[in-house]
């Protein structure tokens, strides 16, 4: 009984603690107004010749249809390019071996067969607007979108729902038309349009349930009408493309209160979906206040989401794609009107971006797939690889100092599309990818000749989403050997282990203590208390590099323990990973090295492991001290606890292998980890009798560590030189 009644109060104090009065006043203000019906009246179109011309234009502009699609002919606003004369892509094509697959040749023979590709990977059928061929389960298109529940095991996850929707087709028949693969781009285009207006009414249906997905849907819609939808029958094409734009606006228009209170990227992509709206169709009556209130939205909210050193506020690396790509559209359109922001707006996503670009892998364009990930890629106008961050950086690095920061490749084709091609000639500026550090976000690289490591330590101040402490990104020559697992799916009722094993710290590169997680799950997107974490120490200069950090998620009860994580660089390509545990009693100790999906064996030593890394290898080996551990490799484990998956993509998972070390030991403990790549030399320890730890490679001492009984005032710092001690 009594914990019945101190759960949910415990909840309500986190919720006002850390979200705020103004969040509750909000999401309050929402449900009275879903309760009283009041929502639902303000969205009863039901079709979409309810949407009346003379209703929705200012006075003066033409209302027939035919006059109306000869108005917009005539003066055409200002886009990204001009009406039905897409930039000519071609030259982005010549060398295949480097895209995304499938190629955008392949893609667009599917979609005369009506297959769409999911979350830029597979592709699946689609019959029916509403149906989810992912989980096979339908959704309800017969009520208006607030009547409908966000999550219900019938429907299954609502991002395949929404996926199709996203009219990620569209871009690709506009980069089709582009490159002269087809010929028939506005055809296409309008069947697909046509089959969506006729199955998803206006506000009726799971289609409309997002202000989000509506806002991404219309930039991709916009995009493909600019390139060929427009060479439909005037009469026809302007006022179906005004009707779908008008009912895009006013969904977002009266809902985006939500979106803010969300303090997400969802609030910057329907900011960016009201400027657009209101730039093509400034002769709506509603298109000023539209206009007002996106600009208005879009600079409040990425002053307060963009952190000062760049990091973002929903800690992911693809969600930051997300809100940066929405921010860079929507300042686009705003130079396109002569009307552009403020230059502090610039200057904070310029530091967006350059927080990216040192995130950034140097051979690939990849960057850790760390933190929540729904597969989304709001502007995929280019042929690279779904995790190649170039495009993004590329652009933003433009669109502030008109200079690019790579050369030339298929991360310039999104310029293109948006400054044509002379951006193409811009001057090239050099910029050092180096160690670093983003204090206020928490996150910390070390680089090395071929490999590096990021790692978060973090004091969370906004919501986090991932169980995560202390977790470790490790990459070399392009390959992410030590790896975030990734996001399945966000709603998985078939299967609830796999929705909670990919946020838990079962999925990341951790420290569990006594198998139970540093923060409790009270809803599907929300986990209390939030934890906090302390940089120690980064040194990143010459000789070596150090970077230590203190966990204090499980100080308190019922586990009062501190874990404080130290990665040093101690040789060229060879990394230390220490993990101190200290506290009073037995407790039991799990460590996970997730990997990528390569081949992994047990080496000859103990606690060793040979990663095959195709032409190179990868040796890990474990130390432990003061306590007895196992250590083995799990993959594809699907009992509790599951083990040993990664989803690359959203909706797909996949077996790979995690490094597990378990055991139960009197604190203080010390486990420590040696990464090394093509070196076979041998990690040992020794314990001497004043209880100094010295680690040895091939019998030759390395590191002298600091005494177990000492453990909790002093930081490993100097590598085989004079040890140096200071307070934790």
């Amino acid at each position: 009984m009594i914990r019945r009644i101190f759960q949910p109060c415990r909840n309500v104090y986190y919720i006002l603690r850390y979200l705020g009065f103004a969040f509750v006043r909000i999401r309050l203000k929402i449900l009275v107004q879903k309760k009283t019906g009041k929502t639902r009246r303000r969205f009863q179109f039901q079709s979409w010749d309810r949407i009346l011309l003379s209703d929705i234009l200012k006075p003066g502009v033409p209302v027939s249809n035919a006059q109306y699609g000869d108005y917009k002919l005539a003066d055409p606003p200002s886009f990204f390019f001009p009406l039905n004369a897409p930039p000519n892509s071609s030259i982005f094509f010549k060398n295949t071996s480097k895209l995304r697959h499938p190629l955008l040749e392949i893609r667009l023979s599917a979609l005369r067969q009506k297959n769409c590709l999911y979350f830029f990977h597979k592709f699946h059928t689609v019959s029916n607007w509403h149906y989810n061929p992912i989980d096979g389960k339908y959704a309800d298109g017969d009520n208006v979108w607030s009547d409908i529940p966000d999550y219900r095991p019938e429907q299954g996850d609502p991002r395949m729902l929404w996926e199709p929707s996203r009219a990620a087709w569209a871009l690709d028949l506009a980069r089709g038309r582009a490159a002269a693969m087809l010929s028939d781009a506005g055809t296409l285009y309008w069947q697909w349009l046509d089959s969506w207006l006729e199955n998803n009414p206006p506000f009726y249906g799971f289609q409309w349930k997002c202000g989000q997905e509506s806002a991404v849907r219309f930039l991709a819609l916009a995009i493909g009408f600019w390139s060929t939808g427009a060479e439909r029958a005037r009469e026809q094409s302007w006022f179906l493309f005004a009707r779908l734009a008008w009912a895009t606006g006013y969904r977002i228009r009266h809902h985006i209160e939500y979106a803010v209170s969300q303090k997400n990227n969802h609030s910057i992509s329907e900011a960016c979906g009201l400027i657009l709206i209101a730039h093509l169709f400034p002769e709506f009556r509603k298109s000023g206040d539209w206009r007002s209130c996106g600009r208005r939205v879009l600079q409040k909210e990425l002053k307060r989401q963009i952190y000062d050193d760049g990091s973002y506020v929903q800690h992911s690396m693809n969600y930051q794609r997300v809100m940066l790509q929405g921010a860079l559209l929507a300042l686009r359109i705003a130079e396109i009107e002569g009307e552009p922001f403020p230059r502090e707006l610039y200057d904070k996503i310029e530091t967006c971006s350059a927080f990216l670009f040192q995130m950034m892998d140097s051979e690939s364009g990849r960057v850790p797939q760390y933190g929540p990930n729904d597969g989304a890629w709001i502007f995929p106008m280019n042929e690279c690889e779904f995790w190649d961050f170039r495009p993004l950086v590329q652009a933003v690095h433009y669109l502030v100092h008109r200079k690019r920061l790579f050369p030339h490749g298929p991360w310039d084709e999104d310029l293109v599309w948006l400054y044509g091609e002379s951006a193409l000639h811009a001057p090239l500026e050099k910029v050092e990818r180096k160690s670093s550090r983003f204090d206020t976000g928490g996150y910390y690289t070390l680089r090395d000749r071929d490999s590096w490591i990021m790692m978060r330590c973090h004091a969370y101040r906004d919501r986090p989403a991932h169980s995560d402490p202390l977790h470790v990104d490790l990459w070399y020559k392009g390959i992410n050997v030590l790896r975030d697992c990734g996001t399945y799916k966000y709603y998985n009722p078939d299967q609830p282990q796999f929705e909670h094993y990919f946020d838990s710290i079962y999925a990341h590169n951790s420290v569990l203590i006594d198998r139970k997680e540093p923060m409790d799950k009270v809803s599907r997107f929300m986990k209390f208390p939030w934890p906090k974490a302390n940089l120690l120490d980064y040194k990143a200069g010459k000789g070596y590099t150090c970077l230590s950090g203190t966990f204090l998620g499980y100080h308190r009860r019922p586990w009062r323990v501190r874990w404080r994580r130290t990665v040093i660089n101690i040789a060229l390509n060879q990394w230390i990973i220490v993990d101190d545990l200290y506290g009073k009693g037995e407790h039991d100790i799990d460590l996970f090295w997730h990997l990528n999906d390569l081949p992994v064996k047990e080496g000859d030593e103990k606690h060793s492991f040979i990663i095959d890394l195709g032409a190179e290898f990868a040796f890990i080996q474990l130390l432990t001290l003061n306590a007895e551990m196992k250590t083995g490799i799990v993959r594809g484990k699907t009992d509790h606890p599951v083990q040993g998956w990664i989803s690359d993509y959203y909706s797909e998972k996949k077996p790979a292998p995690v490094i597990i070390a378990q055991g139960r030991g009197e604190l203080p403990c010390r486990i420590l980890g040696m990464i090394r790549f093509n070196d076979d030399s041998v990690l040992s320890g020794n314990v001497q009798d004043n209880d100094t730890v010295e680690l040895y490679i091939n019998s030759r001492p390395l590191v002298v560590l600091n005494t177990l009984e000492n453990i909790e005032n002093t930081v490993i710092y100097d590598i085989g030189k004079k040890q140096t001690k200071g307070k934790a």
